[in-house]
């Protein structure tokens, strides 16, 4: 299981490094554009509520950690291992609301983010774990 960890974080890296090789580049000239073709900015976005609730409960798994200047090559083989952790989760991890499963409302809290230790979870629990595991 180690091994699987170990292998899964440095897809999790790869990824991260292949996404941010690939990301749109910015428009070189920025006159030629319609004004209309972005959204006006009103404010700043925020945190999720989820997040900063699990960032209280769970400040280690919050930590920034160091980056790395490591360029990965995404090949099929790594490709392969992040197509497994997302089956792995995705199969074995039973999707359901927060407040079916904790009863959140009834405790005043509107969105819940944790672990799915007990095999159970919604779309944020989903993404912890997949972001555990490939870390």
């Amino acid at each position: 299981m180690r091994s699987f960890l170990v292998a899964a974080s440095f897809l999790f890296v790869a990824g991260l490094l292949f996404s941010t090789a690939t990301t749109a580049k910015p428009v070189a000239n920025i006159t030629t554009m319609h004004p209309h073709q972005f959204a006006h900015v009103v404010t700043d976005a925020s945190v999720p509520v989820g997040w900063t609730s699990f960032c209280k409960a769970q400040p280690a798994e919050c930590e920034a950690g160091r980056k790395s200047e490591e360029t990965i090559a995404i090949d099929s083989q790594h490709k392969e291992q992040l197509r497994q952790i997302n089956s792995l989760v995705n199969r074995e991890i039973q999707g359901v609301g927060d407040d079916d499963h904790y009863g959140i409302y009834k405790l005043g809290i509107i969105n819940w983010w944790t672990y799915p230790d007990d095999g159970a979870g919604n779309c944020n629990d989903y993404v912890l774990l997949k972001k555990k595991l490939l870390v």
